[in-house]
């Protein structure tokens, strides 16, 4: 009923979108950024980009904590730093809002997200974009050694591999 009506614009099949959907109920924290997310997912899934996804790593460990950059490298096939494409099975049992995002993602030039500590995600289309969202809105929040470590996490993991190869600090979003 709630997808009713709603035209289907990608080739992913209905399990994919509940994947998808996983992904987001477990990142988003207001229905309005689900479609973005969704988005975000969308292009970097077309792009050949990892996904990188917090909650994928969270999921592998089944521990809902802030992650550390030993954390990103656990061995798993839900872990989204490792692995290309989707993991295989859905992460969590999404509310509808969610898969109904994965079917009415906004095309956009979107690539990366970060959260803004009100609930809310700001969106970026590069890296640089990310790079400063992630100096505002981590950096700056509190000021503390937690948040720096967390801002240098988010910048680095989401730089391209060969981007990253040499760089120090600890990774999470």
């Amino acid at each position: 009923e709630h997808l009713a009506g709603i035209e289907k614009k990608d080739d992913f099949n209905f399990h994919e979108h509940v994947i998808m959907a996983s992904l987001i109920e477990r990142e988003a924290r207001v229905d309005e950024d689900r479609p973005l997310i969704a988005s975000v997912i969308f292009n970097r899934l077309r792009k050949g980009m990892k996904l990188e996804i917090d909650a994928t790593v969270n999921y592998a460990l089944n521990e809902w904590r802030r992650l550390t950059h030993a954390d990103l490298k656990v061995d798993s096939p839900f872990n989204t730093y490792r692995i290309k494409g989707l993991p295989p099975a859905p992460i969590c049992n999404p509310r509808i809002e969610s898969l109904v995002a994965t079917y009415t993602a906004p095309a956009s030039e979107y690539l990366f997200y970060v959260h803004r500590g009100d609930g809310r995600h700001v969106f970026a289309r590069t890296f640089e974009e990310h790079q400063k969202n992630v100096r505002e809105y981590i950096t700056n929040r509190s000021g503390s050694a937690a948040s720096e470590e967390k801002a240098e996490t988010q910048e680095r993991k989401s730089q391209p591999r060969e981007a990253r190869k040499g760089a120090a600090g600890t990774d999470k979003t």
